[in-house]
This record gives structure tokens, sequence and C-alpha cells, in this order.
């Protein structure tokens, strides 16, 4: 069975990630907690940056899940009472010079949202806790969410000019600077930084991924990531990220001799052995590609991307069971992926498998409700499964959601003609004329439902349009039958020795009756 895919759903292995590996495995690391409050805790302070920046968010996560876990008889709690958090505030009264317990009393000002409360304790924290840059990032990432710019680079300068490498204020700079349009500026920061660090790795990976993802400048990236090794040496995430670059560029012998010295110095590196999978299914080394993907499997099961270039490269080699069977495996780490549901249901539809596929896609609907492929391959499914008005249901959805998509009205009108509803047939496929005019699809569609209808003349324009944009000789049967139907012999048999030449078993074995019919009518 082959299955019309109508947007490629898939990843496109093109399109690539770049950041600092380091920090995102030393990241996930910490994130591996198993605690709902804490993964709660970090979306909460998320909120508070503007950049996203990894190492920000590590530090901050790291300095205070110590904080929590080495205290058994404190909790970090969203369901604190008012009643408790005033006792945590007379305790550090108590304590005025314990300045851990003023960080656990900021957390929780941080969960539950008082950043009154948390401003006027972080300025304390300032003239007390005068060994740390801590204060003046949290502070300026406050004043960030408090959209108060200009206080917040006012105090990130302050703690720049105490602390000259803490990188976090760069960053938060950069960040104000980004938001504001300014990128130049942004980059004129990361270069500060640079100034005062150049032996510090994750800046040039940070500057070199802003030129990707904001100027969309693989070269001048490319000549950042190749400074910071010549200053730091053959840093494992630089050369991953110079790999990727020469991915991007399709340069995929240079790409792999990055991948590889990134591997043959650290094994640990998720997105190294991804990518380097991706450079062996670019060159259809297979074996090689699923064996990497499956070690990144290994040394991270709870990312995606090893799952999905398995699903991927596997659905494109048409075996879909084992593609299922990745797309299960995923289903244990992360049960409500969207983008998985999708993959699974397709693997039902190549396997036509339709009532599965109806299954997992109305979980995906739920999960993504404006996601029109959904509804899409939802029609396509009931449609397989000979229910038509369930079909056009949800092609009427997805063209609410997409009404500039040319091959769901197309989809719309092949149910409707199946439904016998011609007149609405025929509009849906005017309006697909409307979106694609070289569409030949559509007058095909047009011409069998004015054929259905009896109107021969009508029927006749729609097939001879067609063949004027693809030559056909089905549509050259059709359009023969057409002048049958109005008793032109003549042009009627021509038509269909033209279609005999193109096709002969085709005309030969549906048509020979026809052929034999019409050779006695013009001869008697």
């Amino acid at each position: 069975m082959s299955v019309l895919l109508r947007k490629n759903i898939f990843l496109n292995v093109n399109q690539l990630q770049f950041f600092d590996i380091k920090n995102v495995q030393r990241f996930n690391k910490m994130f591996r907690f198993n605690n709902s409050l804490i993964n709660k805790y970090l979306k909460t302070f998320i909120k508070f940056t503007t950049l996203g920046s990894l190492p920000l968010l590590f530090n901050y996560f790291q300095d205070n899940i110590k904080m929590i876990s080495n205290e058994q008889d404190y909790v970090l709690s969203d369901k604190f009472t008012e009643q408790e958090l005033k006792e945590l505030e007379k305790t550090v009264e108590r304590n005025p010079k314990n300045i851990q317990m003023k960080y656990k009393l900021l957390n929780q000002y941080f969960i539950l949202n008082k950043l009154d409360k948390a401003e006027k304790l972080l300025k304390i924290l300032i003239q007390e806790d005068k060994q740390s840059h801590k204060p003046y990032v949290y502070l300026g990432s406050l004043y960030i969410k408090q959209e108060k710019q200009q206080e917040a680079i006012q105090i990130l300068n302050t703690a720049i000019k105490h602390f000259p490498k803490c990188q976090e204020a760069y960053l938060l700079i950069a960040s104000i600077y980004n938001k504001n349009g300014n990128k130049v500026k942004a980059v004129e920061t990361f270069k500060k930084y640079i100034e005062q660090d150049p032996k510090n790795s994750s800046i040039y990976n940070d500057l070199g991924n802003y030129y990707i993802e904001q100027f969309n400048d693989y070269e001048k990236a490319q000549n950042v990531y190749e400074e910071g090794i010549k200053q730091v040496g053959n840093d494992p995430q630089l050369l991953c990220n110079v790999g990727k670059v020469y991915l991007q560029k399709q340069n995929f012998e240079e790409a792999r001799k990055y991948f590889e010295q990134t591997i043959a110095i650290s094994k640990e590196i998720y997105f190294a052995f991804i990518y380097l999978g991706v450079v062996n299914l670019k060159e259809d080394k297979f074996e090689e590609a699923a064996e990497n993907f499956e070690r990144a499997m290994k040394l991270d099961p709870q990312k995606p991307l090893s799952y999905k270039n398995l699903c991927n490269m596997y659905f494109n080699k048409k075996d879909f069971k084992k593609s299922l069977h990745y797309s299960n495996k995923w289903d244990s780490v992360e049960s409500s992926s969207a983008w998985n549901l999708s993959h699974k249901a397709q693997c039902y539809i190549q396997m036509e498998q339709f009532d599965k596929a109806i299954e997992v896609l109305q979980k995906a609907t739920d999960i993504e409700p404006k996601n029109d492929d959904n509804y899409f391959y939802l029609s396509y499914s009931y449609d397989k499964i000979n229910k038509h008005e369930e079909a056009l249901k949800y092609i009427q959805k997805c063209i609410e959601l997409n009404p500039n998509d040319p091959q769901s009205f197309y989809q719309q009108t092949v149910y409707l003609l199946k439904l016998k509803k011609y007149n609405e047939a025929i509009q849906s496929a005017e309006q697909e004329i409307k979106l694609d005019p070289r569409s030949e699809q559509a007058y095909r569609c047009i011409g069998d439902a004015f054929f259905a209808q009896k109107d021969f003349m009508q029927a006749i324009d729609a097939y001879e349009i067609y063949l004027q944009l693809k030559e056909d000789p089905i549509i050259k049967i059709k359009l023969a039958n057409s002048f049958y139907m109005i008793k032109q012999y003549q042009q009627a048999l021509e038509l269909y020795k033209e279609a005999a030449m193109i096709e002969p078993k085709t005309v030969l074995k549906n048509y020979q009756f026809i052929l034999s019919s019409l050779k006695n009518m013009i001869l008697g």
C-alpha cells in the first residue's frame, strides 16, 4: 500500500539544534530528580528569563537543588500556607546571619509568586552575600520579568563590575537587547564577555548559536566555534557544533570528521551520536545510523530525538513494524507526545490498520487540537473504512484550521463525490483551483461530477482542461466516454485509440466491447 503524505510530519534532519552540549548534559543530570515539585520550580524560574540560557538555568538550579536536597527538615512546597511562610520568615529574622536560610525563603517567594518580597530580599542579599553574584543575577532576571529593562541592565552591569566573569549577567543583558531587536548590541555583549574570559568554551557556543538563530549566519558561527577551539583546545561541544555547521552545508565528509573527533574525546555526548547517525543516514549507511541512534538512546533514554530518528529511518525503509516498535518504546518515556502519536498513526495507515490509526489520532487531536495534519489523516483513515461522512467531517475541520491547503480541498471533493453530493463537490474543486490553478486532479473531479449528473458537455470541458495540464490515458478514456454518451462516436473512437497506444492493457481489458461497438456504428 502506498499513501501519499500530505506533509512530512517527521523530523527534518537539516533543522539542527545548536547549543552548549556540556551544559545540556549537566543540566539533564540535575533534571533527572524524579520530583514534580522540582520540575515546577524549574519552570517557574524559566519565566524570569528571556534568552533561555542553559548555563544560567543550570547554575541557579544546581545551587538550589543542593540547598534543598541537603536539608531534611525543609521541603520546598507550592502548598505552603501563609502561616507556614510567616514562620519561615520569622526563622530568617531569628537567624539574620544564615544566608542559606534566606535563599530558601527567596525560593519560596519565587514559587508563591511573591515578587515584591523577593525583590526586597534580593537587595538585602546583595549587601550581605558579597562573595556571590547570584543576588544580582536573580534581581536582574526579576526586573526583566517585570519589564524594568533599564533597572535590569543597571543591576547586571553592577554584577559585572564586581564579578567581571559573571557569564549569566552578560547573557541576560544580551537577552534584553535581543528582545528589543538590537541584535548588534547583543553580539557586542557576548564579545565583551569573551574578552573577560577567553578560556570559557561555553560563551563561544552561545555566540555561535546566536549567529545561527538570529542571523542565520553559519559562516560567522563557524568562525566563532573555531576561534573557541583555538583558545580552549579541542572542546567536544565546540567540535560538535562545527560538525553541525558542515552537516548544514551538506559537507558530510567534514561533518563526520568532527563528530568522530568529538566522540573520540568523549563517548558521553548524546548529540554527537545523533548527528553522526544523521550523516550515516545521508550516506545510506543504515546499520551504522541505527547503531548511532541506539547509542544515543542508551546515553539518555529521556530525550526524544533518538526515537524520532529511528522511527523515521525505519518508516522510510518501509519497515513499519520496526518503526512502530521504536514508537512504542518512546511511549514508555513520553506517553503524550503528539509527534509520536501522529507517527504511530502513519505506521498503522501504511499497515492498513485504520481503526488503530483513528484511535491514536483521536488522542493526538486532544493534545494538539489545532494541528490540521491530524484531522487530515483522521479523514483519510475514516475514508478507508468507508465512513465517508466521518471523513468529510474531519477534512472540513482540517480546512477550517488551514483554509489555504489545496490538498485538503481535493480530499473534500473526493469524499463529496463518494457521497454523491455533486454540486458541493464541484464547488470544492473550484476552491482548490483558486489555490492551485494547475491542479489537474480538480478538473478530473469536476468532470466526474458533471458526468454523474449526465451533463456530458460540461464533463468534456473539464476533462479537456485536465489533458491540457497532463497527459493521462485514463482521462482520455473518461473524455471518450463523454463523447460516446453524446453519440460523437468518431471522436470517442479516436480517443480510445490514443489511450490504447499509451496504456493498451487497460483499454483492451475494460473497453474492448465499446471499441468493437464503435467500429460497427461508424462502419454501419
